[in-house]
């Protein structure tokens, strides 16, 4: 894993990730997956690359990508949009999208998408 923090406020993170138990599931069960300390992921190889971005103080972005090279290709991509709106409250968007690459015309679709909003009060 390496990370790089520069003045423009910018994080970012590489990492691989084996798993020996791993297989070729399909794509759809991604969110139905149980994770487990032995068996983090149900592909056997898989690159992870996330990215935040401080815009300004109030405000954050990130992306995060894990891809797998296996039959599907498949790619987990979840992007985020952070805002303090005040001292203890904030308001938190992520995205979650599960893609994979059709064998005949090579390109990717998204058969499975998520959407979420969190408000967070801390006191």
């Amino acid at each position: 894993e390496y990370q790089q923090s520069t003045r423009y406020n910018l994080l970012y993170t590489f990492g691989f990730l084996y798993n020996s138990s791993g297989g070729e599931q399909s794509i759809l069960n991604l969110f139905d997956y149980t994770p487990s300390a032995e068996n983090l992921y149900p592909y056997a190889y898989s690159i992870f690359a996330q990215g935040n971005y401080t815009i300004n103080p109030l405000l954050d972005c990130g992306l995060a990508v894990v891809y797998s090279a296996n039959k599907q290709h498949p790619a987990f991509i979840s992007p985020v949009l952070s805002y303090s709106a005040a001292q203890n409250f904030d308001v938190n968007l992520t995205a979650q999208i599960i893609a994979e690459r059709d064998h005949t015309t090579h390109h990717y679709h998204s058969p499975l998408q998520a959407v979420y909003l969190r408000f967070k009060y801390s006191f």
